[in-house]
């Protein structure tokens, strides 16, 4: 229901507006959400917020990605605090490693990029303000493990996303976020590049004339 919640509104802006406003956001009550940070031109890394988004495998969850960097760009003031991130420089999204991307991904999240609160590269950053660890299992956290995110449990400068249930971290850890609302924590990837919605958009109008798109 969220996926076709914002797809609708998605469509019908497009509908809506022209190219020079496609590089708005949509805040989740489908208000355009955008204008809390600087403009984009202009921006350098050393007056930016770096955040890492980090891929565990090959072809994993990718759609997920989407939805954590509309969450980040959300200029809505009651998102949790771990996903807020200044609004005084330009946020830079670096998604990596390079060799765990496909080139199809590579190709959305080109597309995607002029759609962000700040541009996308590909491969590792040094030093990063935020890590996004988009793959990580209640195991990962546990005394020993060969991740060693136990270590890393409310740390401020880490997010990690977790998929499957977990209840000591549903307890302790403010930076673990699930991907239901059946937990504490939790964030719902329903966000999709708006290129995407275009695509599916003319395609359906294209097999179905006769109908609206949904």
């Amino acid at each position: 229901l969220l996926v076709i919640l914002h797809a609708t509104k998605l469509i019908e802006y497009f509908n809506a507006t022209d190219d020079d406003s496609i590089s708005m956001l949509w805040s989740n009550d489908g208000t355009i959400d955008y204008d809390c940070f600087p403009p984009r031109r202009g921006s350098r890394r050393n007056n930016a917020t770096i955040v890492y988004l980090e891929t565990a495998y090959v072809n994993l969850h990718y759609e997920t990605y989407y939805s954590f960097i509309h969450r980040l760009c959300s200029c809505d003031e009651d998102k949790d605090p771990h996903w807020t991130i200044g609004t005084d420089k330009i946020p830079h999204f670096y998604v990596g490693p390079k060799e765990m991307l496909t080139v199809g991904f590579e190709k959305i999240l080109t597309e995607y990029n002029a759609t962000t609160c700040g541009p996308i590269f590909f491969g590792e950053p040094k030093g990063p303000d935020l890590t996004v660890v988009t793959t990580s299992y209640p195991g990962d956290f546990k005394p020993g493990s060969k991740r060693g995110y136990g270590e890393l449990i409310n740390d401020e400068r880490y997010i990690f996303i977790c998929h499957e249930d977990g209840p000591s971290l549903e307890e302790n850890a403010t930076n673990v976020f699930f991907l239901t609302p059946l937990h504490t924590r939790y964030i719902v990837p329903s966000f999709f590049p708006p290129t995407i919605i275009q695509r599916h958009s003319k395609s359906i109008r294209k097999q179905h004339p006769e109908k609206p798109p949904i």
